[in-house]
């Protein structure tokens, strides 16, 4: 199996394409590539739903519109179920287990944690997304994750490069 062949679980492809529900033009898109009813069981291919993302945004910025990668991202984040006691601590954690239980297929990729203090972390990240749409996503499950008013930074130290192998890094600090 190939990284083309990579798939990602329903319940999580959702959270992802749910925010783009606005209007027929999306709902288009989301009917040409058969992703318009996903179970929570079903695999999606990670490669559909980059390009369906990507055509999305071309979409959206087409009409002169702020959508973008960032806010899929913050809303995946924000659309996850997730336990209620959940810390940011417990999340950090716990990624690279859940990837290798989410995700179906050869290069599921990873997320390596090295811990700097108890309030600051790098993360390197090797996941086939776009940056923006992880930097989202990471800012999504950090504001929702860390006690309401805590002020925090997350930074992108490092680009991927998906074909070269080389992972996005970020730095996260509170």
């Amino acid at each position: 199996m190939t990284k083309s062949e990579l798939k990602l679980i329903g319940i999580l492809a959702k959270a992802f394409i749910n925010n783009v529900r606005v209007d027929d033009t999306y709902n288009e898109v989301l009917h040409e590539y058969g992703l318009m009813s996903i179970k929570d069981d079903d695999w999606v291919s990670v490669l559909t739903l980059n390009e369906v993302l990507t055509k999305l945004v071309e979409k959206r910025q087409s009409f002169e519109s702020t959508y973008d990668m960032v806010a899929v991202g913050l809303r995946a984040a924000q659309n996850a179920d997730l336990p209620q006691d959940m810390t940011l601590i417990d999340f950090l954690t716990t990624q690279n287990p859940v990837i290798q239980e989410i995700y179906q297929g050869a290069g599921k990729g990873s997320v390596k944690m090295q811990t700097l203090s108890d309030t600051h972390y790098i993360l390197e990240v090797d996941l086939p997304w776009p940056d923006d749409l992880m930097y989202g996503n990471y800012y999504g499950y950090i504001k929702r994750l860390l006690p309401a008013g805590t002020s925090f930074t997350l930074r992108k130290t490092q680009a991927s490069n998906i074909e070269a192998g080389i992972p996005m890094i970020f730095e996260i600090e509170w």
